[in-house]
């Protein structure tokens, strides 16, 4: 158990249930602040383009990432190289052509994810964020507060506003989940009733909901 789940589990329930709040707070603006309502406009206007305009951008979109990658990464650059890939190559890849290139193991992910995988020229404030294991060893991942905003601005577009809900209304959803380990507890005396609060329950709207176990 880490310091911050030490503190957690000794203080008193309604420092518990400030801090709880504050970590959804704290996400909630990770997620749904700085360039989020710039990016979920973009999504918008997105929406209206033809089949054509769509292979436009993703192609633009691709060649942009592609030679930030062999310019910024050494793991790709070397990679690219070591396949007879270079930059004017890179440049002229498109969605059709993709297939051409060096595919990226999980298990290179796993050992150059915190190293030569990290681009030279990143956006501030990256985080890393471990995968599930489901697979074998985590991967570890970093995103920045802006790379967040922009899949969060997407996502709440073609995901959430498709199924004709919102990230800021009142909602309800049905999951399966195989609940190994509650990242926060609370054990009331009185009943003996287990209060697991989840980190899925606090992150949009800065609301605890327990979800109560006999």
């Amino acid at each position: 158990m880490g310091l911050k789940e030490k503190l957690y589990s000794n203080s008193p329930v309604f420092l518990q249930n400030a801090m709880v709040s504050l970590y959804g707070y704290t996400w909630m603006k990770r997620r749904f602040g700085g360039i989020f309502k710039e990016e979920y406009i973009r999504a918008q206007l997105r929406e209206k383009f033809t089949a054509d305009k769509w292979l436009q951008y993703q192609n633009k979109q691709l060649q942009k990432i592609l030679l930030h990658a062999f310019t910024t990464v050494p793991y790709y650059k070397e990679t690219f190289t070591k396949n007879g890939i270079d930059k004017e190559a890179v440049a002229k890849i498109t969605v059709d052509t993709l297939h051409q290139l060096p595919v990226l193991s999980k298990e290179d992910l796993r050992k150059y994810g915190a190293s030569t995988l990290l681009s030279a020229v990143r956006e501030k404030d990256g985080s890393f964020f471990a995968s599930s294991g489901s697979t074998g060893t985590p991967t570890q991942i970093m995103y920045s507060h802006a790379m967040h905003q922009r899949w969060f601005g997407i996502y709440e577009l073609r995901v959430r506003n498709w199924a004709g809900v919102s990230s800021f209304i009142p909602r309800g959803a049905i999951v399966k989940l195989a609940i190994m380990r509650p990242r926060f507890y609370i054990k009331e005396q009185a009943d003996f009733k287990i209060i697991k609060q989840f980190d899925q329950c606090i992150i949009i709207k800065c609301i605890c909901i327990n979800c109560i176990f006999n």
